[in-house]
């Protein structure tokens, strides 16, 4: 070595390319970050799925053991079956879908209220959750005898 500085051309092109292999770090890590939320994200939404089965197979419960105490007919609200559901603060609670945006009005509607179970098949449904709930991708529907199932339409199932 001389003692003498690089030449500036040398340091700009040095700079620049480590301007550049920072930069292609940083997109990369920005990159790998978004995989990683939109995993948690999704693995969130199905979690929100689950507990909203659960709360949809608790109102069918309680909505089915009032029938079976009220000569075979159902609920005429979801009111009817506080002291079924663990009372009215409980009752609350399952009404409201984790994925729901609006925490005021009931993620669920009961569709076959006032009903005779002999009224009631396998198919037919007695609640069915809105479809804003789950980004709009389906909606949780309990039925008539019972069992809960995902519908990716549910709108035609709910009262007008």
């Amino acid at each position: 070595m001389n003692g003498q500085p690089p030449p500036v051309s040398k340091v700009k092109s040095s700079l620049t390319i480590k301007l550049i292999i920072g930069g292609a770090g940083l997109i990369l890590l920005i990159v790998i970050l978004t995989i990683i939320l939109q995993s948690f994200s999704v693995k969130n939404a199905f979690q929100h799925q689950v507990l909203c089965q659960s709360q949809i197979q608790s109102l069918a419960n309680a909505c089915l053991q009032y029938a079976n105490e009220h000569q075979g007919t159902l609920p005429k609200s979801f009111d009817d079956i506080a002291p079924l559901a663990g009372g009215a603060t409980n009752l609350q609670r399952l009404l409201h879908c984790p994925s729901g945006s609006d925490k005021l009005a009931p993620s669920y509607q009961l569709v076959a209220a006032g009903k005779g179970l002999s009224e009631l098949s396998k198919d037919t449904p007695m609640i069915v959750e809105i479809s804003t709930n789950h980004r709009g991708q389906g909606a949780n529907v309990a039925y008539g005898d019972g069992s809960i199932a995902w519908i990716i339409n549910p709108t035609k199932l709910l009262k007008k």
